[in-house]
């Protein structure tokens, strides 16, 4: 448990709280701001989100998540890999069984999308695997 500042933290079982986070690995919690978080059981909260692998749950604002367990709820969203489920805004997600809500939707691996902005792509492929 590492509670503010300029953290980098690299491992064990991490939970991190404010500013300008890097975490490398193992059973990450980390709050808020800069994120970067590599690996294992991740849930992030809050800022510049990259996130890397496993357990992933993500809240809120630039994310860029790829994989495992991913549930990403908003802002600047590309999410690479697996059990997809992304709520809003700028979505672009790629593999496997994505249930994407809100804004402009790219997806490509097996979808489920609402929204009115989604792509001739996506919309073939939720049409393919209805």
């Amino acid at each position: 448990m590492i509670n503010g500042y300029s953290n980098i933290v690299f491992g064990y079982s991490n939970i991190v709280f404010g500013y300008s986070n890097i975490v490398f690995g193992y059973s990450n919690i980390v709050f808020g701001y800069s994120n970067i978080v590599f690996g294992y059981s991740n849930i992030v909260f809050g800022y510049f989100n990259i996130v890397f692998g496993y357990s992933n749950i993500v809240f809120g604002y630039f994310n860029i998540v790829f994989g495992y367990f991913n549930i990403v709820f908003g802002y600047s969203n590309i999410v690479f890999g697996y059990f997809n489920i992304v709520f809003g805004y700028s979505n672009i997600v790629f593999g496997y069984s994505n249930i994407v809500f809100g804004y402009s939707n790219i997806v490509f691996g097996y979808s489920f999308v609402i929204n009115a902005c989604t792509l001739v792509t996506t919309v073939y492929l939720f049409l393919a695997n209805a």
